[in-house]
């Protein structure tokens, strides 16, 4: 007989083990903490060391699992190097997820090839390399679960005066699109967060810059209100748990009602 399962089932994560790169901070920390919450053991990955480091310990304060890493994720030897110490330290991998992400501000005309080069490295070759990655090791553990975060310029371009931006964050769902086809036969779901305007770190460093898109943006929202880490997190847990079981290749869009305000 079939039991149905219950709300806290559907929503928890025990005995997984994920990686979340861009843990040190913003929506990165938030999502660490989440799953973490949710029974997972987390490698909190950053460029960072300081930052990766301060979130694992804010892990372990809570009694959770976790271990820091240093990763610059457009490197494949490093990518490398985080798989390593993810076997070494709990043996399997079974979630991802890509928060990490750089912004340059510069118009169209005006963005330098130097400024194309160091975001697309960051922002879209190091989510396919960590994406290689992720999927050698789930194989390895019968399957996982790829989020990788997007961003509503990909789809509603021109706003943030960086073309370039636009370009890699509508790569990035292109990407994970190409994921979920090519890897559900290994029981590996890939899916993609869209974010609109979410106040971190990042956010508030773009505050008093000129023509900075998403901080003039706040009341284009319907909620009339910058999003939280937290609530971008809850879309991660969604589609990592048993909840989200059946869902892949899909855009999961959480700004506030910007894109249709």
């Amino acid at each position: 007989m079939s039991v149905s399962p219950t709300v806290d089932s559907l929503f928890t994560v025990p005995g997984k083990v994920a990686i979340v790169v861009g843990a040190g901070r913003g929506i990165g920390r938030a999502v660490a903490r989440l799953l973490s919450a949710a029974g997972a053991s987390v490698v909190c990955a950053d460029i960072d060391d300081d930052n990766a480091a301060a979130t694992a310990a804010a892990i372990v304060a809570d009694g959770g699992r976790a271990h820091a890493a240093s990763v610059d994720v457009a490197d494949p030897a490093s990518v490398a190097a985080l798989g390593d110490i993810t076997q070494h330290e709990f043996g399997r991998l079974d979630i991802l997820v890509n928060t990490a992400a750089i912004f340059r501000l510069a118009p169209f005309t005006e963005a330098t090839t130097e400024i194309w080069d160091t975001t697309y490295r960051v922002n879209l070759r190091g989510v396919f390399l960590t994406t290689q990655l992720a999927v050698r090791l789930m194989r390895g553990s019968g399957g996982g679960s790829i989020v990788n975060f997007s961003s509503v310029a990909a789809q509603k371009p021109g706003l943030f005066n960086q073309a370039h931006y636009d370009a890699e964050k509508a790569g990035v769902a292109a990407l994970t699109r190409a994921a979920a086809a090519e890897f559900a036969k290994d029981g590996i779901r890939a899916n993609c967060v869209i974010p609109g305007v979410v106040m971190t770190e990042g956010a508030g460093d773009y505050a008093g810059t000129v023509n900075a898109g998403p901080i003039r943006d706040r009341e284009r929202t319907l909620l009339g209100r910058y999003g939280e880490p937290a609530e971008m997190a809850a879309a991660v847990l969604f589609l990592v748990s048993p909840a989200g079981a059946f869902i892949t290749g899909q855009e999961i869009v959480g700004d506030g009602g910007f894109l249709i305000g």
